[in-house]
C-alpha cells in the first residue's frame, strides 16, 4: 500500500507485477540505464564527486582547530549526490535539489522499511487514515520531479530544434546522457507514461542512494 502511493502505483520494475510492462522496464534498465558502457561513462562524475569529498576532508584536517567530521553522514551525502547526478544531470545541486533528494530518500526509507499497519488492514489505507503521510511525501516527490523533468524536456526540445551544425555540438551520445534524458527519449519506444518515468526515477534514486 505504502509503495503504491509513493512509487506511482508501483509502475517501475521493483514493485510492478510480472508481465509485459515489467519485462520492458527491466530491458530498459539493463540495456540503456545500467549497461557497462553507461556505468563507465559515469567515471568522470564519480571522480569529481570523490574529489569534492576529499577536498572537504582536507579542509577539515588543515583548519587549525579540532574539527570532527561525521564520516557516516559524509559518505551518505556522497552516495546521494552521486546517484542524483547520474539521474538528473550535473546541475542537480541547483536550488538545493540534492538536499531535497536526500530528505525525501530518508523519508522513503522510514516509510517503506518500517512496519506499516495499512499493509495488514487495507481498509484503513482506503480511508486515508494511515496513508496521509505517504500521500504528502508523494506530492513532494511529484513537485520535485515535475520541475526536473520540465528542465530536461526544455533542453531536449532545444537540441531537437537546433540546426545541423549546432546539433553536432548539442546532441549528446546516450552514454553522456543522464537517466532522465534516456527515459524521456525512449518514452515512446517503451510505452512509458510520465508516472512511469517518475516512479522509475524515485526507485533508482532511493535504492542506489539508500542502499
Amino acid at each position: 500500500m505504502m509503495a503504491d502511493v509513493i512509487l506511482y502505483g508501483s509502475s517501475e520494475s521493483c514493485y510492478a507485477p510480472y508481465g509485459d510492462h515489467f519485462r520492458k522496464v527491466r530491458k530498459l534498465v539493463t540495456v540503456h540505464l545500467l549497461s557497462s558502457k553507461k556505468v563507465l561513462a559515469y567515471r568522470p562524475d564519480r571522480e569529481e564527486e570523490v574529489a569534492l569529498v576529499m577536498e572537504k576532508l582536507a579542509g577539515a584536517a588543515t583548519s587549525g582547530g579540532k574539527v570532527v567530521v561525521d564520516m557516516s553522514e559524509t559518505l551518505h551525502s556522497f552516495a546521494n549526490d552521486l546517484i542524483c547526478r547520474a539521474v538528473s544531470g550535473k546541475f542537480f545541486r541547483a536550488e538545493g535539489r540534492n538536499k531535497m533528494f536526500k530528505e525525501l530518500i530518508d523519508t522513503n526509507a522510514a516509510l517503506l522499511g518500517g512496519f506499516n499497519l495499512e499493509d495488514y488492514f487495507p481498509n484503513l489505507a482506503r480511508r486515508k487514515i494511515l496513508c496521509a503521510k505517504a500521500v504528502k511525501i508523494q506530492k513532494r516527490w511529484d513537485d520535485l520531479m515535475n520541475t526536473i523533468i520540465d528542465d530536461h524536456v526544455a533542453r531536449l526540445q532545444q537540441r531537437s530544434s537546433a540546426d545541423d551544425d549546432e546539433n553536432k555540438v548539442l546532441l549528446q551520445k546516450e552514454e553522456d546522457s543522464d537517466f532522465l534524458d534516456i527515459l524521456l527519449t525512449r518514452r515512446e519506444e517503451y510505452g512509458l507514461t510520465m508516472d512511469h518515468i517518475k516512479g522509475m526515477t524515485v526507485v533508482i534514486t532511493y535504492y542506489c542512494a539508500a542502499g
